[in-house]
């Protein structure tokens, strides 16, 4: 994480402000940040103009992973994502469930000398499975990995099992505004910030003006602190300050998800496609989902769609693998957009993961912050970061506490079988509402 040099000034929470802090954007580190501030104890307003995890957070791969292929260039991204993968498991329990990866190798050019020196990849990536409760992973043949799962297909010199954990973006998003608005912050759904407004001759934050996008009431809330968690959006909310784009600089990049009528596996399978980017297969849920590209992308960021060619380029590389895809009906698509931090010239997938916070006193306007980057493995963590920064600026005492305080629903577990007897549903019906509910599901 980067900081960019902050003001020397820490303001009292002044008694001319609605609220201590407003923050703008809904997904999952802005719920994060609501969630964090007003544990400790600050007054929060959270603005999002469409709904809780509609950007990428509700358009995610849907896993809370260690960031495997970041093990090379990113070490410090795979450790901070499995660290916090930990930590969401424990606060979050009944969100989660382990998703078991196969990746097999053809017996292609330089095929067994590839299979050999992954084998010590995988061993250096075990090093960071006990922060995540994942399990080492398996060397394994041929016969092993087809009686595993029989739909492999081609010439095979074996392949390797690991783990990953599997989570619902938008709940995990709902679950922490829930948090948040019982701690007393405010939640504005389908309301847009127009305006951030600052002080004419030091430049700080006064207010922020706002609509209604439904019914189309203006309003307006003093507050003397901003954070701009609008992920993709970030340079145009910075510019609602009167900032250039370049200050909250983005390098937007597009992931496009297949869904498909029905779980095909058991296993989540890893393959390529035919430039060699590595995609995958995962059950989700009684589906099955494959994803996902990694495009730049310069059009509206409130219309992004998945396209025919897309569609065809993720299918033919998982039916390289596995044929059965074929067998498959497309049900549907989704696709979201990553606030990748910004770099000219690396390849989309040679872009860091890593997350920045920036204080745009820097550029004239104290009290406004952005946070960019970052991946929903880590968004805990980018959280707490960012309301470190809050806490030392209104000069609280106060630590935080997200990584052991429950999420609703997750303070013990349900027995969802006998949930469904005594609410007379079915035991399908009673192990959704626990998976999306935990404890308040009772």
């Amino acid at each position: 994480m980067t900081i960019l040099p902050s003001s020397a000034a820490r303001p009292a929470r002044r008694a001319d402000t609605d609220v201590d802090v407003v923050v703008i954007g809904g997904g999952v580190n802005g719920v994060g940040v609501a969630r964090d501030a007003s544990q400790r104890g600050l007054k929060v307003a959270l603005f999002e103009r469409n709904d809780l995890a509609f950007g990428a957070s509700g358009n995610s791969s849907g896993m809370i992973h260690g960031g495997l292929r970041y093990l090379t260039s990113d070490p410090h991204v795979t450790e901070n994502s499995c660290r916090d993968s930990g930590h969401i498991q424990a606060i979050a329990p009944h969100l989660l469930f382990r998703i078991p990866f196969l990746v097999p190798f053809e017996d292609a050019r330089h095929g067994r000398i590839l299979y050999t020196l992954a084998d010590g990849f995988f061993e250096a990536y075990d090093k960071y499975q006990p922060l995540k409760r994942g399990k080492p992973h398996a060397r394994l043949s041929p016969d092993e990995l087809r009686r595993l799962e029989p739909g492999l297909h081609g010439d095979l010199v074996g392949g390797f099992s690991f783990d990953e954990w599997g989570i619902d973006g938008a709940r995990l998003c709902i679950a922490n505004a829930v948090d948040a608005i019982e701690r007393g912050a405010k939640v504005y759904v389908g309301h847009t910030v127009e305006r951030v407004e600052r002080r004419e001759d030091t430049g700080e934050v006064v207010a922020v003006r706002y609509r209604d996008r439904v019914t189309g009431e203006g309003g307006r809330l003093r507050t003397s602190t901003v954070v701009n968690a609008t992920g993709a959006w970030s340079p145009i909310t910075a510019s609602l300050a009167g900032l250039p784009a370049a200050s909250s600089r983005v390098r937007p990049g597009k992931g496009v998800h297949v869904v498909f009528d029905r779980r095909l596996t058991n296993y989540a399978i890893m393959a390529r496609t035919i430039d060699g980017r590595q995609i995958f297969l995962e059950p989700w849920q009684n589906m099955s989902v494959i994803g996902t590209t990694d495009d730049d992308f310069y059009g509206d960021l409130d219309q992004v769609r998945a396209t025919s060619e897309e569609v065809r380029y993720l299918v033919q590389g998982i039916a390289r693998v596995f044929p059965q895809i074929h067998e498959a009906r497309a049900i549907g698509t989704y696709a979201g957009v990553r606030p990748t931090l910004y770099a000219y010239g690396p390849t989309e997938d040679a872009l860091s993961r890593e997350h920045q916070i920036i204080d745009h006193a820097a550029h004239g306007a104290p009290g406004l912050y952005s946070m960019i980057g970052g991946k929903l493995a880590s968004f805990r963590l980018f959280a707490q970061e960012m309301t470190d920064v809050l806490a030392r600026r209104f000069d609280l005492g106060a630590r935080c506490v997200t990584h052991t305080t429950a999420l609703p629903g997750g303070d013990r577990p349900v027995d969802a079988l006998a949930l469904s007897r005594r609410m007379e549903i079915d035991a399908v019906a009673a192990r959704r509402l626990v998976y999306r509910h935990g404890s308040r599901a009772l």
